[in-house]
């Protein structure tokens, strides 16, 4: 997916949008997991660029035992993990830390399994559909801290 990101300060009247977020969500935590090092480090530039602290992983035995050890406002999850997908991750993060469970957001490509699909319909989970632009990123991280 692509996401732009402005070089110098903000300059379009959509760019504005950006500012809100500093306001009103100012130095979330976030800890976000994608087992592709490309879409991890543009995913933690973004919520960087978005004025939050920013952690990234590769790995759900990570993201485990960093939800252990450190606090989280919020979790940005990858839907289909090799190894674990992110339904069985997200069951074991609510046996660990409920709260933060109910402040997570998957990401996914266009098409989802009937799996996930009815996974994400019963928890009313908020879903990132790539390509997505840093407005949805924003919009969707205000939906997941505000449940």
């Amino acid at each position: 997916f692509l996401v732009k990101l402005p070089l110098g300060g903000m300059t379009s009247p959509g760019d504005a949008s950006l500012n809100v977020v500093h306001r009103s969500l100012p130095g979330k935590r976030v800890l976000v997991i994608d087992s592709d090092e490309k879409n991890l480090a543009l995913l933690q530039d973004v919520v960087r660029h978005l004025g939050h602290q920013v952690e990234g992983v590769y790995s759900p035995q990570e993201l485990l035992e960093r939800i252990v050890r450190e606090s989280y406002d919020l979790l940005i999850i990858r839907i289909d993990l090799p190894g674990i997908d992110g339904p069985a991750l997200y069951r074991r993060v609510h046996l660990i830390r409920p709260e933060l469970a109910q402040h997570a957001i998957f990401i996914a490509d266009d098409m989802l399994s009937d799996e996930h699909s009815r996974f994400l319909e019963q928890l009313s989970c908020p879903l990132l559909r790539k390509p997505f632009s840093i407005a949805d990123i924003e919009a969707t991280m205000r939906r997941a801290l505000q449940t």
